[in-house]
């Protein structure tokens, strides 16, 4: 598992290429391509459950 922390006021390319529109956003990447989006101040079982979904 590799996480990556992205400022998009610094990175705003980044940002439009995977469509932010919120803030925080959390992407889960698999292959390469975007699986999964979780946008907002969610609950910290959300974010778990999201990241145990792509886990092996």
């Amino acid at each position: 598992l590799k996480v990556v922390k992205l400022n998009v006021d610094e990175n705003t390319n980044s940002a439009g290429k995977f469509n932010i529109r919120g803030i925080p956003t959390l992407l889960i990447f698999k292959g390469g391509q975007v699986a999964e989006q979780v946008v907002g101040a969610v609950p910290r079982d959300q974010i778990e459950k999201a990241v145990q979904r792509h886990l092996p």
